[in-house]
């Protein structure tokens, strides 16, 4: 997607000493009635129209190829985000520079507050177009735009700069996931143990499943047999089915800090941190999870909740938005929250809890255990508390 600039070309001082030059050879001229002196104003004068076309004609057919580019990072990857710019006219473009300005209010690529960008140099032939790539490395968490596009076009001599703003969104942005922090995960996530009835969902991982085309009858006591199993170690192995239960991960996270209304900004960083860590782990095994937090939304919502949800596609955008979170997001009570958590939550489900832990949170657990919840504890990167 090609767009024009918004153009406004400007005189260097230079241009004016050409100017005061042309006039005073001018007057030199009527004084003394000399024809070869008559040619010079005449050169000067040319020079000056002809570079303004120039610069003109330059800077109508440079165009910037707006594609979308969304770069993806955790904390010390780096990367390059391109910028590609058209010539869609015959003459080459041989002195410009151009700039984005970067908007990272999160200093997430580590970058003081006010840095703009550095102009770059630029050339581009006829009808040609040219990528110019930035190098970025990612730092912390956050989110990277490009608010403006600046572009300056000047002639050989240095008489005009066209100065060219883009006026559209620039479709270029920079989402830096939480870091992981790993932190022990209960050995199991769930108290169900091993039965006797074989399904299709499972929440332990058994090798030894039956596999292929042969099918035994009921009470076959062949069918118990694990032959892979047993021809692997030289002794008889059997099979253990299970109970089946869709399991899911119930993320939820206080941010509330000493202050009412305010989190604790480095205590905000390690759970987004945890967080993310959760939903890599539950990504790798395919598991179900949703994500709540007691984070102010617009309007009247007093959390945010994200839907259950498996795959990579679902921890994609959990990260994402974790990303996108301010560094001191407005906080609210988390009673709404535990309500929410406590109509949904369901046999199969595990609650991990982060952050503060207060009176509504042991309220919450005494409701999730009448209903076989298994709640999880989790605070400064151990597990206090399992059941």
């Amino acid at each position: 997607m090609t767009r024009p600039f918004n153009i406004l070309i400007l005189p260097e001082r230079r241009a004016a000493a050409y100017l005061l030059a042309a006039i005073a050879f001018f007057l030199v001229a009527l004084a003394g009635r000399n024809p070869l002196v008559w040619c010079l104003p005449l050169i000067i004068l040319s020079i000056l129209i002809g570079n303004y076309i120039y610069v003109h004609r330059a800077a109508r057919a440079l165009r910037f190829e707006n594609e979308r580019s969304r770069l993806r990072l955790f904390a010390g990857e780096a990367a390059t985000v391109p910028f590609a710019f058209t010539n869609t006219g015959r003459l080459p473009i041989v002195s410009a520079e151009w700039t984005a300005d970067v908007l990272d209010r999160d200093r997430a690529l580590g970058r003081e507050a006010g840095n703009q960008g550095e102009y770059r140099p630029m050339f581009l032939m006829g009808r040609e177009t040219s990528v110019y790539p930035i190098d970025v490395q990612a730092v912390k968490r956050g989110m990277v735009r490009f608010p403006e596009l600046k572009v300056r076009v000047r002639d050989l001599l240095g008489l005009y700069t066209a100065m060219l703003t883009y006026g559209e969104f620039v479709r270029k942005e920079i989402c830096v996931y939480p870091e992981p922090i790993p932190f022990p995960l209960p050995q199991r996530l769930s108290r169900m143990e091993p039965g006797a009835l074989q399904d299709r969902l499972s929440l332990f991982e058994e090798p030894t499943m039956p596999r292929g085309s042969r099918s035994y009858r009921e009470g076959d006591p062949f069918g118990t047999v694990a032959w892979k199993e047993a021809a692997r170690t030289g002794e008889l192995r059997t099979k253990e089915f299970e109970r089946v239960l869709q399991t899911r991960w119930i993320l939820a996270a206080d941010l509330s800090g000493p202050q009412p209304g305010h989190p604790d900004e480095q205590a905000a960083e390690r759970i987004f941190g945890e967080l993310a860590y959760a939903m890599t782990v539950a990504g790798q095994k395919g598991i179900e999870t949703e994500l709540w937090l007691n984070v102010r939304m617009a309007g009247a919502r007093t959390h945010l909740h994200v839907l259950p949800g498996s795959g990579p596609a679902h921890m994609v955008s959990v990260l994402q938005m974790l990303a996108r979170l301010p560094a001191a997001p407005a906080v609210a009570p988390p009673a709404n929250m535990y309500g929410g958590i406590a109509r949904s939550a369901g046999r199969g489900h595990v609650l991990l809890h982060f952050g503060a832990w207060r009176e509504e949170a042991g309220g919450l657990e005494r409701l999730l255990r009448k209903k076989g919840v298994p709640v999880h504890r989790l605070a400064g990167g151990r597990e206090l508390e399992a059941v």
